[in-house]
């Protein structure tokens, strides 16, 4: 085995991370308890530099994505799965403990995982079946927008939060003329509050982008493919193609004989992601969970919470010694539009106060405070502060609101 020297015993300190090149590659050198650890220096995902992420015991944090990596340890094993593609299911019998497929093959399942995520919600309304409107949830949907925005200009996006906003960013980057029609008052005000909301509205619209704020559709207009978007107070826009970014369901209706909620069908489950069905688990969209500061069940929509849930899942399905709970996630997505990266750690469905900490034009930390607690911050250019804050939310580590609300706190020191 080749040995190559990249560093001096007394170069880093204790918990310190740098990135070196080594033979034409790059890679992250860690020092844990006097002891130097090597592992790849770019996250998986997108590729950021996990040097300027945070090291927390052994965990590397990415700090754009807050994606965790292991320092020391960390490959996966090769474990006996058989996949089947292209096989869909149109039924589990969670009583009989069978999986029934299209082709009316059976599979018996001893311990069952259900992960089928969300469904693009659709409008009802006259002419939802035209051609040229897209909702957005696979590759395929993408593809599809890309090939028809080679021959349009004019584009009407239903719905001002994450899909409907960067898809209208992405619109307006490549040329077309974009609406963006909401019920609500500025984009994101259920997510992100109204400042934060209207600084979004104002970098679209200094790109041009046009706001048709407290309105619905209520009817397309087209011969074969769409042409016009009705609005309920009666203006008609111009469209060559239309994005619905109205949000999902979950893809719960092939389920048969468990409980679902009543309000929007997703499963419940308990802190382990089990099902009333105790050999039955669920992960992400679907699954309504117990979310320990908020004492109450939700559902949280982002593919990396479904990641980690799904790892939960599996390690309780694979009975370890010590079972996993779903209250060691800790929330994060982020979104990027135009030059915005928006970066927001937590969850928090209503809040007390904002408290804003920074300049939104620039860098800035954004408190959610709900009963004198930090239930979410969410940020721009402020990343590694984000993903220490993220650390100390799973460690249970977190400062009261108070703490916050009269000084500003160094982060990573905290760490």
């Amino acid at each position: 085995m080749k040995e190559i020297a990249v560093a001096r015993i007394n170069d880093l300190q204790n918990g310190q991370m740098q990135q070196i090149e080594v033979e034409n590659s790059q890679i992250l050198l860690s020092k844990i308890n006097d002891q130097y650890y090597a592992t790849s220096a770019f996250c998986t995902h997108y590729g950021a530099p996990l040097a300027k992420g945070i090291l927390c015991g052994e965990r590397i944090v990415c700090p754009w994505h807050n994606a965790c990596f292991n320092a020391i340890a960390g490959q996966y094993d090769d474990h006996n799965i058989e996949l089947r593609f292209g096989q869909a299911v149109t039924e589990v019998d969670a009583l009989n403990k069978k999986i029934i497929f299209a082709d009316h093959f059976e599979l018996e399942f001893d311990s069952l995982l259900l992960a089928t995520g969300g469904l693009a919600r659709k409008l009802d309304v006259p002419g939802s079946d035209l051609a040229h409107i897209f909702t957005i949830r696979q590759p395929e949907d993408a593809d599809a927008i890309l090939s028809t925005v080679k021959n349009a200009q004019k584009a009407v996006v239903i719905g001002s939060s994450f899909i409907g906003m960067e898809a209208a960013a992405s619109l307006n980057q490549q040329g077309l003329d974009v609406t963006v029609v909401s019920p609500s008052k500025v984009p994101f005000e259920k997510i992100l509050g109204e400042r934060l909301g209207k600084m979004f509205q104002q970098v679209h619209e200094s790109q041009g982008v046009k706001f048709k704020f407290e309105t619905k559709a209520v009817e397309f207009i087209g011969n074969k493919q769409v042409d016009k978007v009705v609005l309920d107070d009666g203006t008609e826009l111009a469209a060559d193609l239309v994005i619905l970014g109205v949000g999902v369901k979950p893809n719960t209706s092939y389920l048969k004989g468990i409980e679902l909620n009543e309000q929007d069908h997703s499963i419940p489950v308990n802190n382990y992601l089990q099902t009333e069905i105790n050999d039955i688990y669920a992960a992400g969209d679907i699954a309504r969970f117990p979310y320990a500061p908020m004492n109450k069940s939700t559902r949280i929509e982002h593919w990396r919470l479904a990641a980690q849930q799904g790892r939960i899942a599996a390690a309780n399905m694979l009975k370890h010694n010590q079972r996993q709970e779903v209250e060691q996630i800790v929330p994060f997505f982020w979104s990027g539009q135009y030059d915005l990266k928006l970066r927001y750690v937590g969850h928090v469905e209503e809040w007390d106060e904002i408290k804003i900490e920074g300049d939104l034009e620039s860098a800035f930390l954004a408190y959610y405070l709900k009963n004198e607690q930090i239930m979410a911050v969410a940020g721009m250019n402020r990343d590694r502060d984000l993903a220490a804050i993220s650390e100390l939310m799973r460690l249970q580590q977190m400062p009261q609101a108070a703490a916050i609300k009269d000084t500003e706190i160094n982060w990573l020191d905290m760490i």
